[in-house]
């Protein structure tokens, strides 16, 4: 079985990365999904050598050692720059990277992705803390019956 091949955006990459980025604890449990798929055979992370160099060394090494390198050429900026017309130019960038390397899908924490035929991983948002319905130890009240 091919494994599925998942580009890391550069806000997920930045909320895993960054433990106050909004997002952050979401963006960390899905990339352990990932990365258990990655242990797995099932997935092949991906990023863009652009948004991992803006990571020391030893981050892009030990939290992102799983994440294989898309290296950015002048061809692909020189592509995206005709692309980026219709969006901005770091996500036009993204997209001519992906075409290229024949990939279809993407973890990302916004929305930036939606209006193309992308497979999209986003991470829901965990439950509020709080006690479970009907959890406050207190029987349930039957309605008052009306006259």
């Amino acid at each position: 079985m091919t494994p599925r091949s998942i580009v890391l955006d550069a806000g997920f990459i930045q909320a895993v990365a960054d433990a106050d980025a909004p997002g952050h604890a979401d963006a960390v449990r899905v990339y352990r999904e990932l990365v258990d798929g990655y242990v797995a055979r099932t997935n092949r992370l991906f990023a863009l050598s652009t948004v991992l160099a803006a990571h020391p060394t030893a981050t892009r090494r030990g939290l992102f050692a799983p994440v294989e390198v898309l290296y950015v050429s002048r061809r692909h900026r020189s592509d995206s720059a005709r692309v980026g017309a219709v969006v901005s130019a770091d996500m036009a960038l993204v997209l001519v990277v992906m075409d290229r390397a024949k990939i279809r899908c993407v973890a990302t924490l916004g929305h930036d992705f939606d209006a193309f035929d992308l497979e999209i991983i986003t991470p829901a948002p965990m439950p509020a803390a709080g006690p479970a319905p009907g959890a406050t130890g207190e029987a349930p009240q039957e309605p008052s019956p009306t006259i």
